[in-house]
């Protein structure tokens, strides 16, 4: 099952604790019960991988990437869905390789379409790439899946902004905030979109 690639049942209670505060929009407690699983187990791909998504959302760039590299050496006791995952987030974010990563992402998109993470990565490097279309399209998804996915939200915010859609920014934006009332992200967000709008009219 998801998570049991390790032997280590505290890294694997770690691991859990550590899901369940990302589940709650709290990355760094997060962050935290992830560095404790790998120390007791260095080998646990899984808990390298999901640092480093917690890293990468605190912006902490260098230790995502170690975080990253870690997952991959150790990847062959993880299954065959995270082995994938684990493949696409090095790719995107030590490689720096969009091209590869979008091919896994997409490989495992048919193959798990339920996987909202991969969605929003998938989503995250259309938008980078400039693929709003198909960026729209994966947060969309993303969305429909869980509704409580706060990144997707912002995030769709943001496509709909490039796309000059503003009205729906708003709607995208307004939603965020009221996932993640306590972060001040969203009201920026919002602001961007407000200030952007009155150029226009």
């Amino acid at each position: 099952g998801a998570g049991i690639s390790t032997a280590s049942e505290d890294a694997y209670r770690f691991y859990l604790i550590g899901m369940e505060r990302n589940d709650n929009m709290d990355v760094e407690r997060a962050a935290e019960y992830f560095e404790k699983a790998v120390q007791i187990d260095p080998s646990y791909a899984l808990a390298h991988h999901e640092l480093g998504m917690a890293y990468l959302t605190l912006n902490k760039q260098a230790a995502a990437r170690e975080a990253y590299g870690k997952a991959l050496k150790s990847a062959d006791r993880a299954s065959a869905k995270d082995r994938l995952n684990i493949a696409a987030s090095h790719a995107q974010w030590v490689e720096r390789d969009g091209n590869k990563a979008v091919a896994l992402r997409e490989d495992i998109l048919r193959k798990y379409p339920d996987d909202k993470r991969n969605l929003f990565s998938l989503g995250f490097i259309y938008f980078h790439q400039g693929k709003l279309a198909e960026a729209e399209n994966a947060f969309e998804t993303c969305l429909g899946l869980d509704p409580d996915f706060s990144q997707a939200a912002n995030h769709l915010g943001g496509v709909y902004l490039e796309l000059g859609e503003f009205e729906k920014a708003v709607e995208a934006t307004k939603s965020y905030i009221a996932l993640t009332p306590r972060e001040p992200n969203g009201w920026d967000s919002l602001g961007i979109v407000y200030a952007r709008m009155g150029k226009i009219e």
